[in-house]
């Protein structure tokens, strides 16, 4: 996941020193190495690693830096994703979605049984109404992201039989509860399905 470019000279024999494989091998070993160092020491320095690889491809030339002697692709941003990942509190994020889920609950008309719904950390909150294109449509214009499940149902599905499934695809709406979401997003969202 972390990528690299690596160096393969056209022009040399292949030899059991300098075989792609080889060097595929211990490009794959240096990554694996890096990563157990990037989740084991909050305070990693990458320069460690890169300083290493500089060593070894002063003598064949086999991986590629950049301008500030980055092993290529392997720029400090990946510190930083890997950092954030150490610090997401899961349950935080999970006790907002369904905040922001209870307050679509208890705000906007629905006949939603909470007690047969597991709501520990929801998707999204579906909403019935009457046109859900319509709704959508208003609320894209918003810049309010929210989906349709089931939009369009296989010919075979038209007619009675089908009733409840038709009548599905026409009406409900995903509303967004995500974490980032704030109270005051959650309530323009309700003013604007309520107006």
């Amino acid at each position: 996941p972390f990528g690299s470019l690596l160096q393969s000279n056209r022009h040399q024999d292949i030899k059991p020193k300098n075989c792609p494989l080889t060097k595929i091998w211990l490009f794959s070993l240096v990554y694996r190495i890096k990563a157990i160092f990037y989740l084991l020491l909050k305070n990693y320095d990458n320069k460690i690693c890169n300083g290493f690889l500089k060593i070894l491809s002063s003598f064949d030339g086999l991986f590629s830096f950049d301008k500030r002697d980055n092993f290529l692709y392997d720029d400090y941003v990946y510190n930083n994703i890997i950092n954030q990942h150490r610090v997401i509190d899961y349950q935080k994020i999970c006790q907002k979605r369904k905040k922001n889920f209870l307050q679509y609950h208890n705000h906007l008309t629905n006949q939603l049984n909470l007690n047969k719904f597991d709501i520990l950390c929801p998707y999204g909150f579906p909403l019935i109404v009457e046109n859900n294109q319509l709704v959508r449509k208003k609320l894209w214009e918003e810049g309010i992201h929210s989906f349709i499940l089931w939009g369009s149902l296989h010919n075979d599905s038209s007619g009675e039989k089908n009733e409840y499934s038709n009548y599905l695809s026409h009406s409900n709406i995903i509303l967004p509860v995500n974490q980032d979401l704030s109270s005051s997003d959650i309530n323009k969202i309700i003013d604007i399905l309520n107006a």
